[in-house]
């Protein structure tokens, strides 16, 4: 290894990228209110082909951290297009993640779009055209345009008597929803017809799309739900970042855990998220906005390593993957040598140089021999007595950029035995493991076993109420005391959707699933349960996808461990799909004998 010293401002993340390929994003964000002071502005941005460019900027607010992910498409490129995509190429379907929609047709970059029936039949809730065609009529919310021209505009269409559209389709070869319009001309819009109007002032993961002036178009992703990294953002701190960046018009996608922004990577074949989507994996979704490039191959041209940069701890040795592409982005199939870094033992920066042939590729490296924190995974173990599970720990420094640790990490454990890598086996109690590294230190507490406990959902001391979707349908819910449960009747064979018994049950802390006798009528019906988390994160989860047994059976399932405690049970409802063919039947289900699985043993 090459090592050659430079000054520490060679090293701001901004400076990593070549020049040629700086990205038309600004280096330091000042977005306007009410967008969270930034007091540090940290931003990586890479080449993903002619016109576009993607950059990762880390921000230090006095709302806590952010992670914002950007792709910005420059529309005077002509090998670059916008369209739009749908799950299979369905208006009802399983639902598709972004980074599937993106492989399948070819594309280098896409995000998220619509509001969608969730779990039933996954359509789109707003409009759909492709190819100039009409698929799904519109709602009243916001949408956005991709005209003939290659150009984007927002607005929102209205469905005639006759079947045609106002404004008419004439010079829009695609469109999508979203919503709501969050900034219009340069200024805040405030949106009559937002979705979900109650999330507004509410912070977690965002998405979403705006224009420049010049027709730069942002597509846009915030992390949330992660309090070391990323606090996420409300829905006018978008609208404000987005003003941040320069754009005029903008509006949201849908957000939560369906937000999600994916790229090529340089050195890669196919897009991947740029974000952390907040489920802990891709959600699968309705449709999306995808970019497109038609730049032909051509000869070798970049030669690419992951990571390309690394900050580190002294002594540590990084194993790097290489690539080589050519001037488009393309991945070519000449293979690139490995190549494995150690860093030096004293603290300072420099730079990593190979070359293969006439291409070089150069790595800053920057040493430090402190770190401000560790982030210790996964975050809540639950092994069984005597299991070994296997732990990882990351550093973070004061502008919460990571660190690689190595094998520098030191592991400790008040119960149970852990080795220097890691590896932890669980004795007959619960532990607490501590890592170390660089000054900085973290524990957590690993919860052994699970123990069962009864739970009083149906026997009275809870309160239920009966909703209906749409509302005031047919059927009803009643405590039955022959049985000593609790019924819900529904009826799908009109309007109704789904029959909800409604209520509020706080989930102890360590709880990590529950479980119930159904007593199934055989119809068909899906079941299905609704949680909340700390954040305010609303999670569903399916119980059975059909109800297709007479008489009782145990139902058990997991608490998602990607929910933040204290978490509450807020409905169990029948639902007539969930995608497959619809229900059409009255019938009735009947609850008892809840329980509760609870992870530790002390």
């Amino acid at each position: 290894m090459i090592v050659r010293s430079l000054t520490c401002a060679a090293f701001a993340w901004g400076l990593f990228s070549l020049r040629a390929e700086a990205a038309p994003l600004p280096s330091s964000l000042a977005a306007p209110a009410p967008f969270p002071l930034v007091t540090a502005t940290f931003l990586r941005s890479e080449f993903v082909a002619p016109g576009v460019v993607r950059g990762d900027y880390r921000l230090l607010t006095s709302s806590g951290p952010l992670h914002v992910s950007v792709v910005a498409v420059d529309l005077h490129e002509p090998t670059v297009r916008l369209d739009a995509v749908t799950a299979y190429d369905r208006m009802i379907s399983p639902g598709e993640t972004i980074s599937a929609m993106a492989a399948r047709t070819g594309a280098i970059a896409g995000i998220n779009a619509d509001y969608f029936d969730i779990g039933q039949t996954n359509q789109p809730l707003n409009i759909v055209v492709r190819n100039g065609a009409l698929l799904h009529a519109p709602s009243t919310r916001a949408t956005l345009s991709v005209m003939r021209d290659g150009s984007i505009r927002f607005g929102t269409y209205r469905l005639s008597g006759d079947g045609t559209t106002d404004p008419p389709l004439d010079d829009v070869a695609a469109a999508l929803g979203g919503g709501p319009l969050l900034i219009a001309n340069g200024r805040p819009a405030v949106d009559p017809n937002a979705p979900a109007p109650e999330e507004t002032n509410l912070r977690f993961p965002v998405a979403g799309i705006a224009t420049q002036t010049d027709g730069t178009v942002l597509m846009i992703a915030v992390d949330g739900r992660l309090p070391r990294l990323s606090v996420g953002l409300t829905r006018p701190e978008l609208g404000a970042l987005m003003l941040g960046l320069g754009a005029s018009d903008g509006m949201a996608t849908d957000s939560g855990g369906s937000a999600t922004l994916v790229a090529r990577v340089l050195g890669e074949r196919f897009p991947r998220p740029l974000n952390t989507p907040s489920d802990g994996m891709e959600r699968p979704v309705a449709d999306g906005l995808f970019i497109y490039s038609s730049a032909p191959n051509g000869p070798p041209a970049r030669l690419v390593y992951r990571p390309r940069t690394i900050r580190a701890l002294p002594s540590v040795t990084v194993s790097l993957r290489g690539a080589i592409t050519d001037a488009a982005g393309h991945l070519l199939d000449e293979p690139a040598p490995p190549w494995i870094i150690t860093t030096p033992a004293v603290p300072g920066d420099g730079t990593a140089v190979k070359q293969v042939g006439s291409l070089e590729a150069r790595i800053p490296v920057r040493v430090v021999d402190r770190i401000t924190s560790l982030s210790v995974s996964p975050p809540r173990p639950n092994p069984d007595p005597g299991a070994t599970i296997a732990l990882s720990a990351i550093g973070l420094d004061a502008d919460i950029v990571p660190i690689l640790v190595g094998g520098r990490v030191r592991w400790s454990a008040s119960s149970g035995a852990i080795d220097a890598a890691g590896r932890f086996h669980a004795g007959a109690h619960d532990a607490i493991v501590t890592a170390s590294a660089g000054g900085a230190t973290e524990q957590v507490v690993v919860l052994v076993g699970r123990r069962l406990a009864r739970a009083r959902f149906f026997d009275g001391a809870l309160r239920w109420n009966f909703v209906t979707v749409p509302a005031n349908g047919p059927g009803g819910l009643a405590l039955d005391e022959t049985c000593r449960c609790m019924r819900l009747r529904y009826d799908f064979t009109t309007a109704e959707r789904a029959a909800y018994a409604a209520g509020e049950i706080a989930l102890p802390k360590r709880a990590v699933g529950f479980g119930f006798d159904v007593f199934g009528d055989g119809a068909g019906a899906a079941l299905r349960v609704t949680l909340i988390d700390r954040d305010g994160r609303m999670q569903r989860v399916t119980l059975a996808r059909r109800v297709d047994w007479a008489g009782w059976r145990r139902i058990e399932a997991p608490i998602p461990d990607d929910l933040t405690p204290p978490i509450r049970l807020v409905s169990l409802y029948a639902v007539g799909t969930l995608g497959d063919a619809p229900v059409h039947a009255s019938g009735a289900l009947a609850f008892r004998d809840a329980s509760l699985v609870i992870a530790g043993t002390p």
